[in-house]
């Protein structure tokens, strides 16, 4: 997840709000995140997950583009969810019937069904399916899209599959998801149009992700292929440009990203491929 993004989701005045609601989901696809504990054994380059494919760790390039694409974006799940139900209320507003917006007797289950345009230029397709059930939120996706490329935003996302989040205190959260997700537009690190599947939970009283994906398609790259990760990070008041944060990869080989904002905020990662300092990666 870009540093950037997670702190422009985190100052929005619109977005907190609509982070709030996204926090989780869980499922299988592939891999074997069950297996993936934070530890691994990165010692001997054993993975904590089943890999199919695995991608390749050859160059410092091959693990910052991994990392980029390990673990989904904060703000793409926040564009995925939060603003299909923020352009609920310009619908309402506007009398506009694109998307369809259902909602069950008792509150529980709300639906949200696309292929249309809106009359402020956002564009939906698919369905969504959100439920509730006490502090559980559960989505379900079949092919929702939402596009606001010819809107205010160059985002869009395409999502396919399940997202489960519950709240376990003030503060603390937990959620998991089991999702295809195609993203479009400017996203940091992405290449618009990149395909990929994450099997990913997120603790984040813990502020630790853990997770496999597998990287189906890039539109101008043949690179693919599927990783573990394992991510540990601390938010760092005093530094704009970096938190404090180690991101475990495995692949062909296990690797390293860190950052360490709160001691040299310089905005670079080490990086390490099977346990060799390879050098510096400075977005």
């Amino acid at each position: 997840m870009g540093r950037c993004a997670l702190r422009w989701i985190l100052s929005g005045m619109r977005c907190v709000a609509l982070l709030v609601f996204l926090v989780g989901c869980v499922g299988k696809h592939g891999g074997d995140s069950s297996a993936a504990d934070s530890a691994g054994d990165s010692a001997n380059g054993t993975p904590p997950c089943d890999l199919l494919h695995p991608w390749v760790m050859g160059t410092v390039e091959d693990v910052v583009l991994g990392g980029s694409l390990a673990r989904p974006d904060v703000a793409i799940l926040t564009l995925l969810d939060a603003d299909a139900w923020w352009a609920k209320g310009a619908v309402e507003a506007d009398g506009d019937s694109c998307p369809t917006f259902t909602e069950s007797d008792d509150g529980t289950t709300r639906t949200i069904t696309g292929d249309c345009t809106t009359t402020y230029g956002y564009i939906f397709g698919g369905t969504a399916v959100f439920t509730s059930s006490g502090t559980e939120e559960t989505a379900a996706y079949d092919h929702f899209h939402f596009d606001e490329r010819e809107a205010q935003n160059p985002y869009g996302v395409d999502a396919d599959g399940t997202f489960w989040s519950d709240v376990l205190s003030p503060g603390d959260f937990a959620f998991a998801l089991d999702l295809t997700m195609t993203m479009f537009g400017d996203w940091p690190g992405i290449e618009s149009g990149s395909e990929v599947t994450y099997e990913t939970t997120l603790g984040y009283g813990s502020d630790v992700w853990d997770g496999h994906s597998d990287i189906v398609s890039q539109p101008a790259s043949a690179a693919t292929g599927d990783l573990c990760f394992s991510d540990a990070y601390h938010y760092v008041d005093s530094c704009d440009l970096e938190d404090d944060d180690v991101l475990n990869l495995w692949g062909s080989s296990p690797a390293t990203l860190t950052w360490n904002g709160s001691t040299s905020c310089d905005g670079c990662a080490d990086v390490t491929i099977d346990g060799a300092d390879a050098g510096s990666y400075c977005p």
